[in-house]
Parts: C-alpha cells; structure tokens; sequence
C-alpha cells in the first residue's frame, strides 16, 4: 500500500519502495497519490481499509498533511493507533515534535529522522547536554544539523585552510568526520554518503522513540 503527493519527490520515493518491495516478494496492494491541495483523507483512509489485510503504509509527503493522513488512517481502524495491523513507514523527513501533534495516531510509526538523540556516542550526548544547559530545551535536527556545520567548518581549518578555495578543498576532501548527526564522508559530488546519518525510529506508546538498527 502505497501513498504518496503527486511531486517529483513523493512519485519517485514511491516507485524506488515499489520496486524493491515487489523484488523481495511484497506485494502492493495499491498506490495511490494526491495533490498538495487536498485536506480530508478520510475517503482514501477508507479505500485503504477496505483493502483486506494491509501491513504497511509507506507515506511520502510533508509535514501538513502527513498529520491529516495519520489520523485518518487511525480513525479508519487501519493502523495501530486505531487498533488496526498496518505500520505506517514513512521517509520524507517530519519535523521535531510531529508525533506530539499526531498523538495516539503515531503509535507504531516508523520514520526516518535527521537526528538521533538516542545515540549514546559521548559526542552527542556532550552536545545534548550543553545545549539544555544554555537554553532549557532538547535540540532538534535543525540545531544539531548547524552544530555539525560549525565543527566541520572549524576541523578544516584546523587542517590548515586560509582562504575560501581552501575550506572549499578541505570540505570536499572530508572522510569520516565524526558529528552529532552521523559520520560526514563527502563524495565527488559532494554528497555526504555515509548511511548512518539516516537514522529510522519507531514511535513507542508514550510518544518517544525506539531507533531500529538497519545500516
């Protein structure tokens, strides 16, 4: 069971499940899309329920109307939340906070996140710290992705760069720089292709969250 925004990124998201799910003997029992306008999800919650037995939901939009579909998918007695059997799986990234705004309907849930608070490398648990330390709160992917920025930028100095075409080498030559979102190994095209920055949780019954080990 496939559902996912009529975009670039949620089509294509869906069709690399899709093809792998299918290779490894899955079956999908339909895929359906939406546009970015539609609000009530209770009529596609409904169509999914009345497909037989459903054990996964993968979902691929954004933030707004990820919630709706969540909570629809609960009402419709499809997923945990709502005593059904399906996991909803989802890998656009969702925000800090969002399973605080789904409540019951997230039970469950397995989501990819940006960064793991749960990692118990002294690295990240020191950060973790400092930051409620200074300002009362827990930091989210986006602090801990600015955090990386600045030590990445002040271990290529300290590899000796001076001057922007410098730091530019420097940053392209990095290989396993430890952060606090995972190890930052840079490629000729300057991605990062270290796997274990990606990191997948599932939503407990009391809202926090267990990380799976899958890379």
């Amino acid at each position: 069971m496939l559902l996912h925004e009529n975009t670039n990124a949620g089509i294509g998201n869906a069709n690399v499940f899709n093809e792998t799910f299918t290779k490894l003997g899955g079956k999908v029992l339909a895929d359906i899309g939406f546009g970015r306008d539609v609000n009530d999800f209770t009529a596609i919650a409904t169509r999914i329920a009345g497909l037989g037995q459903v054990d996964v939901v993968p979902t691929y939009t954004l933030e707004g109307q990820g919630l709706k579909i969540t909570q629809a998918l609960m009402q419709a007695g499809v997923t945990k939340g709502g005593d059904g059997k399906a996991i909803q799986l989802g890998t656009i990234w969702l925000p800090f906070g969002f399973e605080q705004k789904a409540g019951k309907a997230l039970l469950g849930y397995v989501r990819a996140v940006q960064f793991d608070p749960l990692d118990k490398r002294p690295l990240v648990q020191d950060f973790i710290a400092a930051f409620k330390a200074k300002y009362n709160q827990a930091p989210t992917h986006l602090h801990a992705h600015s955090y990386d920025q600045i030590i990445l930028i002040a271990d290529v100095v300290k590899r000796g760069a001076a001057s922007p075409q410098q730091i530019r080498d420097g940053l392209a030559a990095t290989k396993n720089f430890p952060a606090v979102t995972g190890t930052i190994t840079f490629d000729k095209t300057n991605q990062n292709t270290s796997m274990d920055t990606i990191h997948y949780m599932e939503t407990l019954p009391d809202l926090s969250w267990k990380a799976l080990g899958w890379n």
